[in-house]
This record gives C-alpha cells, structure tokens and sequence, in this order.
C-alpha cells in the first residue's frame, strides 16, 4: 500500500481538492464506523434538505494485492507488523466487534447475511456473464453533470470503428 505521500504533494488534502469543484467535503477515519457515523448521518441530513453534490473521504488500508486474492508480503512489499497494525483495525472486523459486543447482532445473524451476501454475489456473476454489453449510445446516461461531450462521443466512436473487426 504506497503512501499518498509519496504518490503525491505530502499536505495535499483529497477531500480539498473537492471543494474547487463545488462539492462539500469531509474526511474521515475509514475503520471505525463509530467514529464518523453521526457526522455522516448529518451529511446525508444535509443531501435531503440542499441537495448535492458531497465528497467524503474515509482512510483505510489495503489487506491484498491490488488484484487478486494472494497477500504481498513474500515479495517484501511491506512488512508483516505493519500489516498486523492494520488487520486490528480492520473496519468490518471493528464494526462486528461492536455489534456483537452490544447485542446488536449475533453470530447466527452473520452467518445467516453472509450467506445472503454470498448467494446474492453468485447471481450477480451469472448475471453479469450472461448480459450483453451496454449500448454504445448508453455510456452518458446516469452521469451528474450534463456536459457538452459531443467531442468525446466522436472520439470515441472513430475509436471503436478503427479497432471493430467484421
């Protein structure tokens, strides 16, 4: 997990950045729900009442690779404490801790949404393999700010006739 800082300016803030796009934003500690949940209920408070657009950011730390579901650690990727550190502050492990702790939910209960969660993930997939490809002519559609994109439209277009093969 590469450190912004070194990707980047070390003081630039993302959730700033958003606010030169007329967004409000807001960051947060990404591994403890119960640390930032009453702020986000107000932010949603917000959403309903004024409208959008919000930009959060939530820090969290990456567990596997990129892709994939191998761990980095035989390629010294990153050392295993640091990867111990980030496995307690694990957000879902966290949150069921809490959850658990305070007779919220039980472990008979997470058993039972796994297993919906892991049912609902399989017919996705089958549903995914078996659709076709969106219409060219839909890859605007749901988009937050409409723009003049006639430009990319027709970039995109030349793109797809230089490489379809009859």
């Amino acid at each position: 997990n590469t450190p912004l800082y070194l990707r980047q300016p070390k003081d630039r803030q993302i959730f700033e950045l958003a606010k030169g796009i007329g967004a409000k934003s807001k960051q947060f500690d990404g591994n403890d729900t119960s640390l930032y949940l009453e702020e986000v209920s107000q932010v949603f408070t917000d959403l309903r009442n004024n409208g959008g657009p919000w930009f959060l950011e939530f820090f969290t730390y990456r567990h596997k690779v990129h892709c994939g579901h191998e761990d980095d650690l035989d390629e010294k990727y990153r050392p295993k404490e640091e990867l111990a550190y980030w496995l307690e502050r694990d957000p879902i492990s966290l949150l069921r801790n809490q959850l658990m702790n305070n007779g919220m939910i039980s472990e008979k209960d997470i058993d039972h949404y796994s297993a919906e969660i892991q049912k609902e993930i399989a017919e996705a997939f089958v549903f995914a393999k078996n659709s076709s490809f969106p219409a060219v002519e839909d890859r605007f559609l749901n988009q937050y700010a409409a723009s003049n994109l006639t430009w990319l439209e027709e970039a995109l277009i030349k793109e797809k006739e230089d490489v379809t093969i009859e």
